[in-house]
C-alpha cells in the first residue's frame, strides 16, 4: 500500500508538472481568440474560436491572416475612439514599402493585379446589409475629403517602411501625419520625414462589411500579435456547434 501510495503521489506530481510545462509553452507561443464579426467572411465566421501563433517582429507574410491591436492615431479619434487598443483580425495585403491601390474591388500592389488575394473574396456570399462607410469619405483614412476614397476605390498609398524618407506635399503630409505623430515626431515644420518603423496594410475578406486599414490606416509591426492558423471550433449564438469547422486550417 505504501508503494502504491508513493507511486500515485509521484504520478500526480509528474502530471501536474507536465500540465504546467504545456501551459507555459502554449501561453508563450499561442493564444485563442473569438471571432465577433463577419468582416472575414467567408474565411472566418462569427462564432469561430481561432488558434493564433504569436510572432516575433519581421515574421509577417503577405496574404496570411493576423490578429493585431489598433494603435492610437489622432485622426481616428472621432470615428474609432472606442476601438483604440481593441483587437482586430484581418488579412495582410500590403507589406512595408509596397504601393497599394484598390480599384473597383481589385487589389493592385506595386502596379501588379493580385490574383492571390482575389480568390479569398466571394462577393456573392456577402451577408445582406448597408455599407455605412460609403456614405461619408471621412470614414476613410486619413479622414479628409481631399481623398475621395471608399471601400472599393482606395489609394494609391505607399505603406511606410523603416528608413524610407517621404518628401511632403499637401496630400502626403495629410496622409502620413498620424503615423509621424505616432512615432512621436512633428512633421508640420519639416519638408520630409524618415520613418522609424515598418507598417502593414490589412483588409477583411468581406470588403463591404470590414473595418480595416482603409478606415484606420496602416498598422505598425509592433501592434501585430500573431498569425491566425486554425479554426479550433465554431459556436453560434443559438448554441449550435459546427463540426465541419473543427481544427480547420485558415487559408
Amino acid at each position: 500500500m505504501k508503494l502504491n501510495f508513493k507511486f500515485n503521489i509521484l504520478g500526480g506530481v509528474i502530471l501536474c508538472l507536465l500540465f504546467v510545462i504545456v501551459n507555459i509553452i502554449f501561453n508563450l507561443f499561442y493564444d485563442i481568440y473569438y471571432v465577433k464579426s463577419p468582416s472575414m467572411f467567408p474565411t472566418l465566421r462569427t462564432g469561430d474560436f481561432i488558434l493564433v501563433k504569436k510572432i516575433s517582429q519581421g515574421k509577417v507574410e503577405g496574404y496570411n491572416v493576423y490578429v493585431f491591436q489598433l494603435p492610437y492615431y489622432k485622426s481616428n479619434e472621432k470615428f474609432f475612439k472606442d476601438d483604440i487598443n481593441s483587437l482586430f483580425i484581418k488579412r495582410c495585403v500590403g507589406l512595408p514599402g509596397d504601393t497599394l491601390l484598390l480599384y473597383k474591388d481589385k487589389l493592385i500592389v506595386n502596379d501588379i493585379f493580385q490574383e492571390e488575394y482575389a480568390k479569398f473574396i466571394k462577393k456573392n456570399e456577402y451577408p445582406v446589409g448597408l455599407n455605412i462607410y460609403d456614405l461619408n469619405s471621412h470614414y476613410y483614412y486619413p479622414h479628409d475629403t481631399l481623398f475621395k476614397w471608399n471601400s472599393f476605390e482606395y489609394g494609391p498609398i505607399i505603406i511606410p517602411n523603416k528608413g524610407r524618407t517621404i518628401v511632403f506635399g499637401k496630400k502626403s503630409k495629410l496622409l502620413y501625419n498620424d503615423i509621424v505623430l505616432y512615432e512621436k515626431r512633428d512633421l508640420l515644420n519639416n519638408d520630409s520625414y524618415c520613418f522609424r518603423n515598418d507598417y502593414y496594410f490589412f483588409m477583411g475578406d468581406n470588403l463591404s462589411f470590414s473595418t480595416d486599414s482603409r478606415h484606420f490606416g496602416p498598422i505598425p509591426e509592433s501592434a501585430i500579435i500573431g498569425e491566425a492558423t486554425h479554426v479550433l471550433f465554431s459556436w453560434s449564438k443559438n448554441n449550435a456547434f459546427f463540426i465541419n469547422r473543427i481544427f480547420r486550417k485558415i487559408q
